[in-house]
């Protein structure tokens, strides 16, 4: 895999229907290249290992967003249990 740039990184994950916004996807960008310790950080690019890193911080979010609603639901249900 050659070095990609934020705006190829945000085009992989709308490709591939990651619910990510284009802020986001940059924040995830920025922090997987300062988690490496590639020197293509310096250029503002991505490698393959980088790559990786972002995979795994996108999954990260995903998860704990899906978390979240699923709590979110579960206060609702006690809610309108404590109704009756």
């Amino acid at each position: 895999m050659e070095q990609i740039g934020s705006s190829e990184f945000y085009k992989f994950c709308l490709e591939f229907n990651i619910p990510i916004t284009r802020l986001r996807s940059n924040d995830i960008f920025k922090k997987a290249l300062t988690l490496s310790t590639s020197t293509y950080h310096k250029l503002r690019l991505m490698n393959f290992d980088e790559f990786l890193i972002s995979l795994k911080l996108i999954s990260k979010e995903i998860s704990q967003n899906k978390l979240d609603l699923i709590r979110k639901n579960i206060e609702n249900e006690k809610i309108k249990l404590n109704e009756i």
